[in-house]
């Protein structure tokens, strides 16, 4: 149950679909924080993904198909692939997370 309005902290196997399929509570013109701490390379490298191509505008569908890494339609490897030349663009990327990224 998420009360919106308030602040959650998951640490170790971030799973963002508690997010997704979570209950919510309370002012619905307020929304909630959630801050994920997670030192899996491959956990952090997809959800910077999956930020970034939330910012970006990107299709739900990509943005699911790219969470979950099930098979990409064409138009979600598109917008996955625009998104990661964005973050390639980083400089303060940790070198595990770059790695991740370029092999994606």
């Amino acid at each position: 149950m998420f009360d919106l309005g308030k602040t959650y902290v998951s640490v170790g196997f971030v799973d963002n679909s508690d997010l997704l399929f979570g209950n919510y509570r309370g002012d619905s013109n307020e929304s909630i924080k959630y801050y994920g701490l997670d030192m899996n390379p491959i956990c952090v490298a997809r959800s910077m993904l999956v930020y970034e191509m939330l910012k970006q505008g990107k299709k739900a569908s990509s943005i699911f198909e790219v969470w979950y890494l099930s098979s990409l339609k064409e138009c979600s490897l598109q917008e996955m692939k625009e998104t990661l030349e964005t973050l390639l663009l980083k400089e303060n990327l940790q070198p595990e997370i770059k790695q991740m990224l370029t092999h994606w």
